[in-house]
């Protein structure tokens, strides 16, 4: 009980700076549809602006950098490669991912895994899980990774995993994902649904079974890896690049300064 009422002041004052910054504010960026809509009812009439993330990194993937992660990883022609890339936070479904694994890997005989993220006491924490389900051979503790080096490491998979459960925003990790052009595997979840859908990823439920099931169906078809991999990486061309990004972002200025032409 004291603890909950403990959390329920906190966010009670956070909620309150919240709308102080608001009020205050000559205009508010948001990163996401749903923030955007929280900024909307906390100042009516206040300017709120809907400026998407950009990728962590702007530079492209190396093929001969890919080349030396894929190495690293596992031996020529033998594997296909899924790669998640984040914290290892329950928001992020990392529950659900490692769950995934052992019946991923028990339909797959050639899939292997990369997790990069997490500290060395969690790292630890999940080898002697995986080791108990007899899969810590198949699965690769890459660590962090620079955020430049990031795009030739994800452009070295084969297969992109968001397996996010919580949240109303975007993962960033979707961005990289989008723009190294690699197949995406993520759970059918608000979060990913801002960007994702059939067409360009394969939705899963947010169970193991399911999330397993859908890597492991992917892993076996490499036609449907390079579908998903092309429409992916066109969102990233047409859409949400660091072109339009700029564009926003000099409309929000020109808002601000009471420069922008009708």
């Amino acid at each position: 009980y004291k603890q909950g009422r403990i959390k329920s002041l906190v966010m009670a004052a956070y909620a309150r700076v919240e709308r102080y910054a608001v009020a205050k504010a000559d205009a508010v960026i948001c990163t996401g549809p749903g923030l955007a809509e929280q900024a909307r009812a906390m100042g009516p009439g206040k300017p709120v602006h809907h400026i998407f993330d950009i990728p962590s990194s702007l530079a492209e993937p190396s093929p001969q950098a890919s080349a030396d992660w894929r190495r690293r990883w596992t031996a020529p022609g033998q594997d296909v490669l899924a790669l998640y890339v984040g914290s290892f936070a329950a928001y992020q479904g990392i529950d659900l991912l490692f769950g995934a694994i052992p019946p991923a890997c028990a339909a797959t005989p050639n899939l292997r895994f990369v997790i990069v993220g997490g500290t060395e006491a969690e790292i630890a924490e999940r080898r002697e899980a995986l080791r108990a389900r007899g899969v810590e051979d198949r699965v690769v503790f890459a660590g962090k990774i620079p955020p430049d080096e990031l795009p030739s490491a994800l452009a070295a998979a084969d297969i992109l995993l968001s397996p996010r459960l919580d949240g109303t925003n975007t993962p960033l990790k979707i961005l990289d994902y989008l723009k190294a052009g690699r197949a995406i595997a993520a759970t059918d979840r608000p979060a990913n649904r801002l960007i994702l859908n059939h067409d360009n990823a394969m939705l899963a439920p947010p169970t193991p079974e399911g999330f397993g099931e859908a890597v492991a169906a992917l892993a076996r078809d490499p036609t449907r890896r390079d579908v998903l991999a092309a429409k992916g990486r066109r969102i990233i061309d047409e859409e949400m690049n660091f072109e339009e990004f700029k564009r926003r972002l000099g409309r929000c200025y020109d808002q601000i300064l009471g420069t922008a032409t009708p």
